[in-house]
């Protein structure tokens, strides 16, 4: 089993469109706690993980009456994985990822009368290359949906991405 978590401290662009006065920009902290396990049998392979973020945002500047205040969005948001692979030669990985999430905002109904709660599913498909033992490659594409928990409206999108890690040493 795999453990990580961090605090994230970043801040928004200063003097956003929203924003009537910008003294200092608007800071946001994460808070990310996951938990992984994977296990590889011969040449399948599984991947089980569980995640948390705890979002805070402060604001340093004034910002318009027709805008969210900072605490409006702060929010936790919750994800399930589960991904199945399959190793067809070595290094060459094809598998499948299901996952669901949740996102709660601390405050129920925020200061523009919304209630932002909301639910979601995606369905993803990809392959890995270990390229050596010194860098991996990983491709996917797939589906998600985040249904909201106000007006039961589902918002789709096909989602895809690349990515890569590299080390130094095998």
């Amino acid at each position: 089993p795999t453990r990580s978590s961090g605090v994230s401290p970043i801040t928004e662009a200063r003097g956003p469109p929203n924003c009537a006065f910008s003294q200092s920009p608007t800071v946001l902290t994460s808070i990310p706690v996951n938990l992984a396990m994977y296990q590889r049998f011969n040449r399948l392979c599984y991947q089980v993980s569980a995640g948390a973020t705890r979002y805070f945002y402060q604001d340093n500047s004034t910002i318009q009456a027709t805008t969210l205040p900072a605490d409006s969005r702060d929010r936790t948001e919750y994800s399930e994985n589960l991904r199945a692979g399959y190793e067809f030669y070595d290094g060459f990985d094809v598998w499948v990822q299901g996952g669901v999430n949740q996102r709660r905002y601390l405050q129920y109904i925020n200061a523009a009368n919304q209630q932002r709660d909301s639910n979601g599913w995606s369905i993803i498909g990809g392959s890995t290359i270990d390229l050596g033992g010194m860098s991996k490659r990983e491709g996917f594409v797939g589906y998600t949906q985040q249904t909201y928990l106000q007006a039961y409206l589902p918002t789709t999108a096909l989602i895809f991405g690349l990515g890569g890690v590299g080390n130094g040493y095998p």
